[in-house]
């Protein structure tokens, strides 16, 4: 049971060792890569030691060992969507700023060809 354990997690260290590589260029990226390293770290404890699940669980009053992976699909994909939402938006704003820039540039370059004939 052990080694099954261990090739588990070698697997998801192999699989999701790239989305916790961290940049400091951006400050959003920061807390989500901390949020998931916190996720993953739980994650990975409860599989280890199961019995981790009862602690969420009687703080929440929740019977059921279903609901809280429910609820953790819940949030998570809340999380997921709004994050996805504030890319988004980042996103435009760049490309409004680079369409600004290439309009600016056309009109330009249309007085110094009126201007040269």
């Amino acid at each position: 049971m052990i080694s099954v354990r261990i090739f588990f997690g070698i697997l998801l260290i192999l699989f999701f060792g790239s989305f916790f590589l961290v940049r400091y260029s951006n400050r959003l990226r920061i807390i989500e890569k901390s949020i998931l390293i916190i996720f993953a770290t739980y994650f990975i404890a409860l599989f280890c030691y199961p019995e981790l699940i009862n602690i969420p669980m009687n703080r929440l009053g929740i019977e059921n060992q279903i609901e809280i992976f429910f609820y953790t699909y819940i949030f998570l994909s809340s999380w997921v969507f709004i994050k996805c939402h504030l890319r988004l938006n980042r996103l435009n704003s760049k490309l409004n700023t680079v369409i600004s820039e290439l309009a600016l540039l056309k009109v330009e370059r249309g007085n110094k060809d009126n201007n040269n004939i």
